[in-house]
C-alpha cells in the first residue's frame, strides 16, 4: 500500500459517507490512481501518515497493518457499489446495498476500527436479475457462480466480488420476500452519491438475524454479532415493533438463537428484543439445541445444515426447507459429475 495523505483541515460531514479524493493506493496487488475512488473518512479529521512505520493515524493511535487493510477494502467496496449502481441505473434497475457496505458507512465517525468488508451484496428483484447481470458484465464484471439466491460477480481491477441476490435466503427458508424487502426499502442515493437503496430498518435488523443463522454462525463469529448494535445504535428502534416485525418475517426462532448470543456480549438491545418475543416453549428449546449443536458445527460443516432448518419458523417447515436443501445440494453435486465425465471424454 502506497502512502494515503488527506487535507487535515478539510471538514468532514459525517453524514457524507463518501467524498472524491485525488488518491494512489494498492489494492491486492493491483493499482487504482482514479479521482473518482470514495476515500473512507477513518476519524474525524481524515488519514494521516506519521512515524518510521508509516502507520495510518486514527485519532490518537495508530492504525495496525490489519485495520489498514479493512480501510482499504472498504474504499474498493464502496467504489464497486458506485460502479454497480451506475451501470444497473443503465437499465432501469435500482439496487438495495445490503450488509457491509452499509454497515461500514452507518459506523462512519464513531471511532472503531473499520469494519472488514469481504465483498459487496446488493438485492434486486427477482425478475431484474437477468438484466442486471448483463449489464453489470457489460460494466466489466465477470460472473463467477449463480445459485438460486444470488449470482456472484467479479471486479478484478478492484480485487472484490459484488454478490447480486435475487433473494436473501433461500425460498422455503423464513419469510423474507423480496418484492416486500425492496417494497420498502429507502433511498439512499444522498449517503452513498448514487442512485440506491437501503432495506428498511426493521428489515435491515431482520437480515442480520436471517445472515447470522444461514450462516450458521456461533458465539465465536464477533463480527456478526456486532452488526446487531451497528443498526440499533444507528437506526433507533422500539424493542416490542421489532420483535414482532421478526415474528412476522418466519425470524422468532432465529432470532432466540442470535440475540441471545449477542445480549450475552452486552448488547442491551438485543437483550430486550429478544425479552419482547411472544412465549415459544418449543422455540427457546430448539435455539438452546442449535446453539449447544453449533457451539461445535458452524459455518460450512455439513453437520451445522440441521441446525439452521430448525431454526426456520416451524419444525414442519424445517423439515421442507432442510428437504429442500438436501435437494438442490445432490442436484448440484450430479450436474458438477456430469460436467466432469464430459470434459474427460
Amino acid at each position: 500500500m502506497e502512502r494515503v495523505r488527506s487535507d487535515g483541515d478539510a471538514a468532514l460531514d459525517p453524514r457524507r459517507l463518501v467524498r472524491p479524493a485525488a488518491v494512489r493506493l494498492r489494492l491486492r496487488g493491483r493499482r487504482v490512481r482514479r479521482a473518482v475512488v470514495r476515500v473512507l473518512p477513518l476519524s474525524h479529521r481524515g488519514p494521516v501518515l506519521h512515524g518510521p512505520c508509516s502507520c495510518v493515524k486514527r485519532g490518537n493511535r495508530s492504525m495496525d497493518e490489519r485495520e489498514i487493510a479493512a480501510a482499504m477494502a472498504v474504499v474498493a467496496g464502496r467504489e464497486l457499489l458506485a460502479r454497480a449502481a451506475d451501470a444497473l441505473a443503465t437499465v432501469d434497475v435500482v439496487p438495495v446495498a445490503l450488509k457491509g457496505v452499509v454497515l461500514s458507512a452507518l459506523s462512519e465517525g464513531w471511532g472503531a476500527p473499520p469494519r472488514r468488508m469481504l465483498d459487496v451484496d446488493v438485492l434486486v428483484r427477482p425478475r431484474e436479475r437477468d438484466v442486471a447481470e448483463r449489464a453489470l458484465a457489460a460494466a466489466g464484471l465477470e460472473p463467477v457462480a449463480r445459485s438460486a439466491v444470488a449470482t456472484t460477480m467479479r471486479s478484478s481491477e478492484l480485487g472484490l466480488d459484488l454478490d447480486l441476490h435475487a433473494a436473501l435466503v433461500e425460498p422455503e427458508l423464513f419469510q423474507l420476500d423480496t418484492e416486500g424487502l425492496v417494497e420498502r426499502a429507502e433511498d439512499a442515493s444522498a449517503l452513498f452519491g448514487h442512485p440506491v437503496l437501503v432495506l428498511e430498518r426493521h428489515d435491515m435488523y431482520a437480515h442480520l438475524v436471517a445472515h447470522f443463522a444461514r450462516n450458521r454462525s456461533n458465539v465465536r463469529d464477533q463480527r456478526r454479532l456486532g452488526d446487531f448494535s451497528i443498526v440499533a445504535r444507528a437506526l433507533p428502534m422500539r424493542p416490542e415493533v421489532l420483535a414482532t416485525h421478526l415474528v412476522d418475517r418466519g425470524l422468532a426462532r432465529a432470532a432466540r438463537y442470535a440475540l441471545a448470543l449477542a445480549s450475552r456480549q452486552g448488547d442491551r438491545f438485543a437483550a430486550s428484543v429478544l425479552s419482547a418475543l411472544p412465549r415459544d416453549t418449543v422455540g427457546a428449546i430448539v435455539a438452546r439445541g442449535a446453539e449447544s449443536w453449533l457451539s461445535a458445527h458452524a459455518g460450512n460443516a455439513p453437520l451445522a445444515v440441521p441446525a439452521l432448518h430448525a431454526l426456520n419458523h416451524s419444525l414442519p417447515a424445517g423439515m421442507r426447507s432442510l428437504t429442500a436443501h438436501a435437494t438442490r445440494a445432490l442436484a448440484s453435486r450430479a450436474r458438477r459429475v456430469l460436467e466432469r465425465a464430459a470434459e474427460s471424454r
